[in-house]
């Protein structure tokens, strides 16, 4: 092999190496970039049924702060079980995950939680994918 040769190895190999770092970099950007949206999201769906997520902790809850935080249910599921299949496909990175599950978490152990889930609106709207309904259900244990 000529040093000609040789060199333009190494700046090829040096290339290829770079590319493999930008896709690492673009891969890390992306995945904070999901973490960001689904946050915002989450904000989003509180402010839109009046922050309905605080009264789940209550123990006097009216009808219109139940319905409120059935509204609020609804959307939050919707937004978690995105988050649930994205997951399982490998596109949420597994420290975000642990977070999320963890705010699932003061919400499925709600004592509100059981009425919703057992409800059309709440178990039903999920039937058809088995495994989020029964990870849900597994996490309410």
């Amino acid at each position: 092999m000529t040093t000609f040769e040789i060199a333009s190895l190494i700046v090829s190999v040096l290339g290829l190496g770079g590319i493999i770092l930008s896709i690492q970099g673009s891969n890390k950007q992306a995945r904070a970039s999901v973490f960001a949206d689904f946050c915002l999201r989450y904000s989003t769906i509180d402010e839109k049924t009046n922050g309905a997520s605080a009264n789940y902790r209550k123990s006097d809850v009216t009808g219109e702060e139940k319905e409120n935080y059935y509204k609020f249910l609804d959307s939050y599921l919707d937004l978690f079980h995105q988050e649930f299949e994205l997951k399982r496909r490998g596109m949420i990175d597994s420290g975000i995950w642990t977070i999320w599950v963890e705010y699932a978490k003061a919400h499925i152990k709600d004592r509100l939680f059981d009425d919703y889930w057992t409800s059309d609106r709440g178990r039903g709207a999920f039937g058809p994918n088995r495994a989020f309904v029964d990870f849900i259900e597994e996490v309410a244990r």
